[in-house]
């Protein structure tokens, strides 16, 4: 173990990544084309800081090692799309893709041999076609189908370092092999007036969640589970005049468990998360409003907008306390911990406000400012829901003069204390200070040069005044004072 000397450098949290995109354009007539996209990204291995901070009840660490190993990931995909007007559909989009993302898990504990390795491969199947008809001059009739399928693969193995022997471990998720497939199909109608506009849709989804459990230490049963569920939405639009918008929008939401909620197994801080096949699936009754208005003075241009919005959640899925033949805890990895599965509550409430407020003086000088409380609580258990930020906004000037633009960027966060924070580890309260996460505000500054149509060149400082701060949540401090500077060439 080495101390670190300054303890205001996060060390080794650096990381390399490699991004290659290409996207071929095939005109097949003059109203018919086709799109290939191939994206491929890999990455270095990843320290995790928030876990490599840990101590022990002796103020050891708890590990010596705990990195992401090489991501990898490869998205293929072609898009067809074509405008041929016909009795069923003037314009169809059809999407068929496919993505394979590998990730691994590296960890050892501090003064052991043993080092654990977890090892996961997704595949991603989907397809997406979309029709779209013109039904006279103000409405447009959508519909289609949505179809995925994926597979994950979880392998895990003990690799003692010292003699390079290894042995077989319980894998973060269902060594047998776990899919999901959840076929759906939808349909959105939308009508223009002059000063109103109403959007309605409606979707069927079909889910269905298998894995198989081989060679668990803890009686995991394999599962298969299938659910459905119909889905509708209503959006109105209300234009008094041409400065004005107020919009009123209600609609119904469904969440299936996934393999992550239902079959992952991983340990973090005091506690383990295990799985829970009796899962079913959330629903969200939603309700927004809001008001967009325009003013426009002399040669200042004033924009002001507020949304609020409120979410019913019926058997909100969130991580709680579990008891194994009357205990609280397990021991698990050569230690005991607390049991965190996924569980059903009755009602979960979710609701917040939002505004905006952009200035705009003779078309070279922007100011914008922006800001969002949001809310959330288990109505029967009368606490907090896990997840739900603080206050947050953000303060930006833009000056454009001739070819250059500056910007100077001010965002900001509200305290979130501890009695707010979601149950057992979900909001991170170790990586918080003892009263919780402290509001923070910082400053950044752009300054860009567009040196010709194809060329722009940018200068930015972030975080001016050095301030350190965490994100809610993160098990990281957000960067120091930085410099960045870029060139982005179009052709």
């Amino acid at each position: 173990m080495i101390t670190n000397p300054n303890p205001s450098i996060q060390r080794g949290v650096g990381y390399n990544q490699i991004d290659l995109t290409n996207k071929i354009l095939f005109k097949l007539n003059a109203t018919s084309k086709l799109i290939i996209n191939s994206q491929f990204s890999s990455s270095s291995n990843l320290q995790r800081l928030d876990q490599l901070n840990n101590l022990t009840l002796n103020n050891l660490p708890e590990y010596a090692q705990w990195n992401y190993g090489p991501q990898k990931r490869l998205l293929n995909s072609i898009a067809f799309t074509s405008s041929h007007p016909s009795i069923l559909f003037d314009d169809i989009r059809a999407v068929f893709s496919h993505q394979n993302i590998e990730e691994s898990r590296v960890t050892r504990r501090f003064n052991s041999f043993f080092q654990k390795n977890f090892i996961e491969k997704v595949n991603v199947l989907g397809s997406n076609i979309q029709f779209s008809k013109s039904m006279g001059a103000n409405s447009r009739l959508d519909y289609g189908t949505e179809i995925y399928y994926n597979t994950v693969d979880s392998r895990a193995y003990e690799l003692n370092i010292k003699d390079s022997s290894t042995s077989s471990i319980n894998s973060r998720y269902p060594n047998g092999g776990s899919t999901t497939f959840f076929p759906a199909i939808y349909g959105s109608y939308n009508l223009k007036k002059n000063r109103f506009s109403l959007i309605g849709g409606i979707r069927y989804t079909w889910n269905q969640a298998s894995a198989i459990f081989n060679d668990t230490l803890l009686d995991f049963f394999d599962f298969d589970i299938k659910r459905h569920s119909l889905n509708v939405s209503l959006g109105t639009y209300i234009y008094p005049n041409e400065t004005t918008k107020i919009f009123l929008d209600l609609s119904t939401g469904f969440r299936a468990p996934n393999i992550d909620d239902l079959g992952k197994v991983f340990i973090k801080d005091q506690f383990v998360t295990i799985p829970n096949s009796q899962l079913v699936p959330e629903y969200a009754y939603n309700f927004s409003s809001g008001i967009g208005k325009k003013i426009n003075f002399n040669n200042i241009q004033f924009n002001f907008s507020s949304s609020s919005f409120l979410t019913i959640l019926d058997n909100v899925i969130s991580k709680q306390s579990l008891e194994i033949n009357g205990s609280s805890s397990i021991y698990y990895d050569s230690n005991y911990y607390e049991i965190l599965a996924n569980q059903n509550s009755e009602i979960g409430i979710v609701y917040g406000i939002s505004g905006s407020l952009s200035i705009i003086f003779f078309k070279n000088l922007k100011v914008h400012s922006s800001i969002c409380y949001t809310s959330g609580f288990l109505e029967k258990e009368e606490i907090p829901m896990s997840h739900i930020p603080p206050l947050f906004g953000k303060l930006n000037l833009n000056y454009i003069f001739k070819k250059f633009e500056f910007k100077i960027l001010n965002n900001f966060n509200g305290e979130k204390i501890n009695k707010l924070f979601g149950s057992g580890n979900t909001d991170n309260p170790l990586e918080a200070s003892p009263m919780g996460y402290p509001s923070w505000w910082v400053i950044n500054t752009q300054l860009g040069y567009q040196y010709r149509e194809s060329l722009n060149l940018s200068l930015g400082l972030y975080n001016l005044l050095d301030v350190h701060f965490k994100t809610f949540a993160s098990g990281i401090s957000a960067p120091g004072r930085s410099l960045m500077v870029s060139a982005k060439l179009s052709f």
